[in-house]
């Protein structure tokens, strides 16, 4: 389940005394494994010259490695700088398919020192799955990620 007590646990692994990627690993772990239902979890990473977006630390099923600028539910998510709840992906136009169990979604930019990084992706097997969560949780899910990528800030 998604709520404040996993927030807590997200937190829990913040040390800025390793690197950001090793903190991320064990946070995106945590996430995926709170909910049956969340079939994946992961970070894309903006590329700010192209606007395309790279996997990075996910848990679940091999997926796309790279998602076109301005394409799908992610692309949607950075073009708005705003989180995105898709309850059912295939009625999403333009909807990318990485896993076809995937019924519905839920994207976050992170944005580190008001810096533009990427996103957190999570994919549910149950349509509608993102819907119930207060607009608070999911700001607090992005600035927990948010805080994590800023270690890999060079200031």
């Amino acid at each position: 389940m998604i709520d404040y007590s996993l927030c807590s646990q997200l937190q829990s692994f913040y040390d800025p005394a390793l690197p950001a990627n090793s903190i991320l690993v064990n946070q995106i772990a945590a996430l995926f494994h709170a909910d049956p239902h969340i079939t994946w979890a992961g970070i894309y990473l903006l590329n700010p010259l192209t606007g395309d977006c790279y996997i990075d630390a996910f848990q679940g099923l091999p997926a796309c490695m790279k998602i076109p600028a301005h394409q799908g539910v992610i692309g949607a998510a950075l073009d708005a700088n705003a989180p995105m709840i898709v309850s059912d992906v295939h009625s999403f136009p333009g909807h990318i398919a990485c896993d076809a169990r995937s019924k519905s979604e839920l994207v976050i930019p992170l944005k580190p020192s008001n810096i533009l990084m990427g996103v957190l992706d999570l994919d549910s097997d149950v349509q509608g799955f993102f819907d119930p969560l207060d607009p608070d949780l999911i700001e607090e899910l992005g600035e927990i990620f948010s805080r994590t990528l800023k270690l890999s800030l060079p200031f």
